[in-house]
């Protein structure tokens, strides 16, 4: 069987790219399966008076039995999500594909879906012209995180405690971007700490605790977070079920934290990193998300 694994990235050797390192080796220990990397940059899109063809390094797309999408991205995310379209107009079975992508990756459109689902959070707010924050500070109140609209990794975060800080932070957000902003309340109990919860299907399969490094309160491993074990509830399992659901999300790393209310989903990631939580847990989550793939072909295999 024959497993595409999307990448919205530049075409980067294995070497260069530790995120195929997982699902590469994973394939090694599975029978009839072979991973076929894709970068989006050499994928083509020709119309004509009879078709949409798409073309792969200058060849015909390769035949792929399904393709994962993994949508790293950090710009306007339609832009790519387009290329996930053309791929299920010609037939290819796709997880984690459009619109799924391009809403997961717009933190505004992520806000409005989890809170339309009744998805707990922290009070949240969409500021779009700096001098507006006035009610803003009197409904959530400071310390809060200010969010880019669209961003990962912990960047195009900021941890602010009063409106001098806040103020020019906003101002140069508006210059540079001229888009809306998150503004988030800050969760003081949960001392810098977050847990990733790993979704596969309907399925909690790892999680782990990060904590932020010092002097700072982004936990993200790709900020300098660290990771360790972490035994979920019921309750916090429910909650990012409900929130990868939500998003519509068949992979998804949902971010909680504890709160003096409960658990609390700060975003829902669609492309979440193996390496750290494989490394803390141990559990072979590519392998996981490749059986997952496989188990899709055959149910479409079933239904037609």
């Amino acid at each position: 069987m024959k497993i595409g694994i999307f990448y919205f990235s530049r075409k980067r050797l294995a070497y260069e790219n530790p995120e195929q390192t997982p699902f590469i080796i994973a394939a090694k220990k599975r029978k009839d399966i072979e991973v076929i990397p894709i970068f989006e940059p050499l994928i083509t899109v020709i119309h004509t008076k009879k078709e949409i063809e798409l073309f792969y390094n200058k060849e015909p797309f390769p035949a792929c039995d399904v393709i994962i999408c993994r949508t790293a991205i950090y710009e306007e995310p339609s832009l790519h999500s387009v290329t996930t379209e053309f791929l299920q107009e010609k037939g290819y079975l796709l997880i984690n594909a459009y619109p799924t992508v391009s809403l997961s990756r717009n933190k505004l459109a992520q806000h409005l879906i989890l809170s339309k689902y009744k998805i707990p959070m922290p009070s949240w707010a969409i500021i779009r012209w700096p001098d507006q924050i006035d009610t803003v500070i009197k409904k959530i109140g400071f310390p809060m995180i200010l969010k880019v609209a669209i961003g990962g990794k912990g960047k195009g975060i900021f941890y602010v405690e009063n409106l001098k800080t806040l103020q020019p932070i906003l101002d140069y957000l508006h210059v540079r971007d001229g888009n809306p902003v998150i503004i988030q309340k800050f969760i003081q109990e949960a001392q810098e700490k977050d847990i990733r919860v790993f979704i596969i299907g309907d399925q909690v399969v790892a999680a782990m605790q990060r904590k932020a490094k010092q002097d700072d309160v982004r936990a993200n491993i790709g900020s300098g977070g660290t990771g360790s074990i972490f035994l979920l509830t019921d309750k916090i399992k429910s909650v990012a079920l409900r929130a990868a659901q939500a998003m519509n999300l068949e992979i998804a790393g949902v971010d909680i934290v504890l709160s003096k209310n409960g658990p609390l989903v700060l975003e829902v990631n669609s492309c979440p990193g193996l390496h750290e939580i494989q490394t803390v847990t141990g559990i072979d989550i590519a392998g996981k998300i490749l059986d997952y793939a496989v188990e899709k072909v055959y149910a479409k295999m079933v239904r037609s």
